[in-house]
């Protein structure tokens, strides 16, 4: 579990990337079909997005599936989840320690929706601004500096030695379930990700719902590419407002609260997010097909692990 943290950065990068600059070429000469025709009609620019298609799922709460998803289920994570904070917390109790509740796994590693695609989501716009969107595009990470209500002793125990990692509880109960084989199989997937995503920047169609996007921004008078630039164009960020002493940004203020709406609401205008999900999701079944082998390996990891989890 200690390297998924950086693996989700080296994605966000990787993925950034990709959406920013193009940096990577498909290996592919056509550009694959789609199972499910893209909607036409332009979005209702209020109304939250709710689809499902050619292998993607879009929920009203913005979040979303694609195919590759079912590589890494969160029913799998949250199994896993709960072995290991049971594993680790016998492991404390018999060094004499309690588990600090900050240091229970939840959740399941994961690139949010708007690190892929920008703000989506039009009441975090109108209240946040671009800030929710900074948020999940910077994945947490358990430190290992224990606070100030966590004791050396407590902190030792459950990491073992800090530079290594080794011979902590957490490490211990890793051991036992066989968690590294599943830190590979997760990884693997992501750099899969990151081919579907990098070759879908290239695609004609996200080509052109980006164009339609910046069209209609403009519309709005902003002038920006894609919906990766506006979140990190510091120009924009709280403009208006003064930075706090200590702090790295002025707060949100009502310019950039509006840029965030008038960008979430061109995305459902133009049909953002089901046109770039449904060309990804077509470039993720054909990477699906090439690493089959691979893809069942982990999977025989993930049934492994999970035997071992279910006690």
């Amino acid at each position: 579990m200690k390297k998924l943290s950086g693996a989700i950065l080296s994605l966000i990068c990787a993925l950034m990337s990709a959406a920013l600059l193009g940096a990577c070429s498909p290996s592919r000469s056509s550009e694959p079909n789609l199972s499910t025709a893209m909607p036409s009609a332009p979005g209702a620019p209020n109304q939250r997005v709710n689809f499902q298609g050619g292998g993607v799922t879009i929920r009203h709460d913005d979040s979303l599936t694609l195919p590759l998803d079912a590589y890494d289920s969160p029913q799998n994570w949250s199994l896993t989840n709960k072995a290991i904070n049971a594993l680790t917390q016998a492991c404390m109790k018999r060094r004499g320690f309690d588990t600090p509740s900050r240091y229970f796994v939840t959740g399941r590693p994961y690139v949010a929706a708007s690190t892929l695609y920008g703000v989506v989501d039009l009441a975090s716009a109108e209240k946040y601004g671009y800030r929710s969107f900074v948020q999940s595009a910077a994945p947490s990470r358990l430190s290992k500096r224990p606070p100030q209500s966590i004791s050396a002793a407590t902190a030792k125990a459950f990491w073992g030695d800090l530079k290594s990692g080794h011979g902590g509880c957490r490490d211990e109960a890793s051991e036992k379930l066989g968690m590294q084989k599943i830190d590979a199989a997760f990884e693997f997937v992501q750099e899969l990700r990151i081919e579907a995503r990098a070759a879908a920047a290239h695609d004609s169609r996200v080509q052109k719902v980006n164009a339609n996007w910046s069209s209609c921004m403009k519309g709005a008078g902003y002038t920006y590419p894609s919906p990766t630039v506006p979140p990190h164009d510091r120009s924009l960020l709280g403009r208006g407002l003064s930075k706090p002493p200590g702090a790295a940004l002025p707060p949100p203020s009502p310019a950039e609260k509006a840029a965030a709406v008038s960008d979430v609401k061109c995305k459902r205008r133009v049909n953002y997010l089901q046109t770039v999900a449904l060309v990804t999701a077509a470039y993720q079944k054909i990477i699906i097909a090439q690493n089959a082998s691979s893809l069942r390996q982990g999977q025989a990891a993930w049934q492994t692990v999970l035997g071992r989890a279910d006690f």
